[in-house]
């Protein structure tokens, strides 16, 4: 064979991958063959040094028959310059001689390992250590094939057999940190992340995967200290610049993001990664058309990412451009078939626009598109879901899902499977058992989290429109009320509220902050002033839980407003809502359960919508085919609530004025009438 030393380029590229692997003695070496003249010589001996410093405890590879220093610099070379194959043909000649050289079979599998032949490779380094049970290049190299193929575990066995011979191995513990990562054990990544740290602390992509593993354990400082560190290694490393900018976005400081992701474009002007990104932390600003700009530039990149659809769709969306939306989620869909997050957008702008038919086909995607505690969950049931089948004399679980406004707005359909012969059975939110009792044509109550029953039949209670088919024209349906408070409740409230005279208002602004878009429904407590100026009218909070009720005092100081929860001691149910609300004249809320509640209860509600109203209540109307007794009053500008309560105001005098005509009209028709003499 003839000699062939490796270029300064092709020795310095291979001795960082020896490095890696923990080959260290071979990456001094490596780094030993750049020629002093050549202009990378220092890096090369700096590298060297370094190194030098690690090798101390490293036990050198003893073998029987060491192989020609002349013989490897050949393999190098040919492996170094692309020659992959005639490489492992100039291998497989030596092994004919040598069928013992364990440095020979791990070679070859370092070359099968750049052809991704990672089978072979796999099986060339168990050879290698067969014949060499402490080669720990051999255990590395055995390692990274196990782990291109998918095989976890067997790879943390190599990598930690490598550990047992050399504990210094920095490429063992890089590459476990890596492993361990990769099975969302975090803690143990970074446990060995910090010891290869602790070893050679100069790679930035180290650092790098050090900073993702802390920043999948939500320790923001720690994840952006390890990012930062990255960049002071390697300045243009783009991925650590990205993920900063991922920290700023979790900080909730899109702006900071934003000029993340700018100096990553700088750097790369084709960086999908960072356009998406861009454009992701312009809407957060409400910055829209520049976040549409930035997605298109990302689509114009790679133009078949489904998820970057998706998100320049829920830009369109927000911009009230609904046709553009739906044209987006299409491509996603497209692209990516049975895409849950875009088909079940597509839903909630078909279900807005009234679209019923299509949106409710597309809403079951629901279940696999929404995530937190308040997305859809489909409770699990032995039974078969019910999509149509004939229910006489059969019996259908109605499962829970979402809130407790979606409880009392879907459960009014139970009566239309008790008309189908069927016995119900209602899973429901605990607090909504006592209330629902009203429903007479349930059957059985069972409180959520609690066993379910069996049946012939289950159907989470947000579906049952769309099998029902329900294009909101069963009037027997949509009428209300449909649930009632007890009558000895009510009775009990009315006695409380008979020293509050005039007309009585109950209030309701802030919803629960779990909810994402809570910032766009719910509103400040003050807004309601505006109600307490209006003669004769009595504010009455329905409020419960914070940040709402905290409010009350300091509103307290200059308007008038009966707290029920003063009364009941902060312990008032549901059951007391309802029993309040149908004690009211009016009610007048944000789109919260509440308002569900006063509508299933056929009480005269008023609903404060935001600019981007929740689907339910459609578009561009002012009242609710969900609830006869409701009135939609919205925003024209988001977050602006000024005008909205200037017109509800406006509104609540007339109402009110009318009120006091009418009682005048009926007290005057009860007074006895004077015989007429002629």
């Amino acid at each position: 064979m003839n000699g062939h030393v490796p270029s300064a380029n092709q020795a310095i590229a291979r001795a960082i991958s020896c490095a890696a692997e923990g080959d260290i003695q071979e990456a001094i070496r490596l780094y030993s063959l750049v020629p002093a003249h050549s202009q990378y010589y220092q890096k090369a001996q700096k590298a060297k040094e370094e190194l030098e410093t690690l090798a101390a405890p490293i036990r050198p590879l003893a073998l029987s028959q060491p192989l020609p220093q002349e013989t490897k610099d050949t393999l190098l070379s040919l492996a170094c310059s692309g020659h992959n194959q005639e490489a492992i043909r100039q291998v497989n000649i030596e092994l004919s001689s040598r069928p013992n050289d364990a440095y020979l079979y791990t070679f070859r599998a370092d070359v099968q390992l750049a052809l991704k032949d990672f089978g072979a490779a796999a099986e060339s380094a168990k050879r290698a250590l067969s014949h060499q049970p402490n080669f720990v290049k051999a255990y590395m190299v055995r390692g990274l094939a196990l782990l291109r193929l998918g095989h976890l575990n067997q790879a943390i066995s190599c990598f930690s057999n490598a550990l047992d011979v050399d504990e210094a191995c920095f490429g063992a513990h890089f590459r476990l940190g890596n492993c361990y990562k990769e099975l969302h054990r975090y803690e143990k990544a970074i446990s060995h992340y910090q010891r290869a740290i602790e070893i050679n602390a100069g790679t930035a992509n180290l650092h790098y995967n050090l900073g993702n593993a802390h920043l999948a354990l939500d320790q923001l400082d720690q994840a952006e200290a390890c990012y930062t560190t990255a960049l002071q290694i390697n300045p243009d490393h783009v991925n650590a610049r990205l993920h900063i900018g991922l920290v700023y976005k979790e900080k909730n400081d899109p702006a900071s993001a934003i000029s993340c992701y700018n100096q990553v474009l700088k750097i790369n002007p084709n960086s999908f990664e960072a356009y998406c990104n861009l454009g992701t932390a312009h809407r957060s600003l409400n910055q829209l058309d520049t976040a549409v700009s930035s997605y298109l530039s990302a689509l114009n990149i790679n133009p078949n990412h489904a998820e970057t659809h998706n998100l320049l769709g829920i830009t369109y969306e927000v911009m009230g451009q609904l046709e553009d939306a739906l044209a987006c989620f299409g491509a996603a869909a497209e692209l990516k078939p049975n895409f849950p997050h875009a088909l079940y957008n597509a839903a909630l702008i078909h279900l807005l626009k009234g679209d019923l038919k299509e949106g409710w086909r597309l809403y079951e995607h629901r279940f696999h598109a929404q995530k937190g505690p308040n997305a859809a969950y489909e409770t699990p049931h032995k039974s078969p879901r019910w999509t149509g089948q004939d229910l006489a004399g059969k019996t259908i679980m109605l499962t829970a899902e979402q809130g407790l406004g979606d409880q009392i707005q879907f459960v009014r359909y139970a009566r239309n499977l008790h008309a189908m012969e069927a016995t119900v059975l209602l899973e429901c939110s605990a607090v909504l058992v006592p209330l629902f009792k009203s429903l007479r044509h349930i059957a059985q109550f069972v409180a959520s989290s609690s066993t379910l029953p069996a049946a012939d039949f289950h159907c989470p209670v947000n579906s049952l429109p769309g099998v029902l088919g329900d294009m909101l024209d069963q009037t027997l349906v949509h009428a209300s009320p449909y649930i009632s408070a007890t009558d000895q409740r009510i009775f009990s409230w009315g006695e409380r509220l008979e020293g509050i005279k005039g007309f009585r208002v109950g209030v309701s602004w802030q919803g629960k902050v779990t909810y994402k878009k809570d910032k766009l429904r719910s509103m400040a407590l003050e807004e309601f002033t505006v109600f307490s100026r209006v003669h004769n009218v009595n504010l009455i909070s329905l409020q419960k839980g914070e940040p709402g009720i905290s409010q009350i005092p300091a509103f307290q100081e200059k308007c008038e407003l009966y707290d029920v929860e003063d009364v009941t001691n902060g312990k008032s149910d549901l059951m007391d809502a309802a029993a309040v609300i149908m004690n009211l004249d009016l009610v007048i809320t944000s789109c919260t359960s509440i308002a569900h509640l006063a509508g299933a209860l056929g009480v005269q509600t008023w609903v404060m919508l935001s600019e981007k109203a929740d689907w339910r209540w459609f578009l561009d109307r002012d009242d609710s085919p969900w609830y006869p007794s409701v009135r939609l009053f919205r925003q024209q500008k988001c977050g602006n609530w000024g005008p909205v309560f200037a017109k509800a105001a406006d509104e609540l005098k007339k109402l009110v004025k009318k009120s006091a005509g009418d009682i005048k009209a009926n007290e005057q028709s009860a007074l006895p009438t004077k015989k007429s003499t002629f």
